[in-house]
């Protein structure tokens, strides 16, 4: 049995006894959003597709761990389906124009020095 306290200790049962057997780490990166457009400079590999923040700004989480609970989508999926559709039918009108235009560029460098009788 495992038990997650809304602070993030995660605490294992096995044979009666209770052990804590680790901790989610729930931080809050400082000035996060203004930061966003340079994640790069304040977020750093960590191995394991992990990142870890650069600096020494991480602050204690204001959030709390529920357990048993699922997590809902923030994703409206319709309008995301919508635009989905939208940009597919962008890309497929890219591709006709790219195709058009190598189409042209293919008879230009066949005909070119061509001699046509007259």
């Amino acid at each position: 049995e495992i038990n997650i306290t809304r602070s993030g200790a995660i605490f294992t049962r096995t044979a009666g006894e209770v052990s804590q057997a680790g901790k989610i780490g729930l931080v809050t990166f400082k000035e996060l959003k203004e930061k966003l457009p340079g994640l790069s400079r304040i977020l750093e590999r960590a191995g394991g597709g992990n990142l870890r923040y650069r600096g020494n700004d991480v602050l204690p989480a204001e959030g709390t761990v529920h357990q048993g609970f699922i997590e809902q989508s923030t994703v409206n999926i319709v309008e995301e389906m919508a635009a989905m559709i939208q940009c597919y039918r962008a890309f497929e009108a890219n591709m006709q124009a790219i195709r058009a235009q190598d189409s042209a560029l293919q008879r230009a460098v066949t005909q070119v020095g061509r001699v046509s009788p007259r």
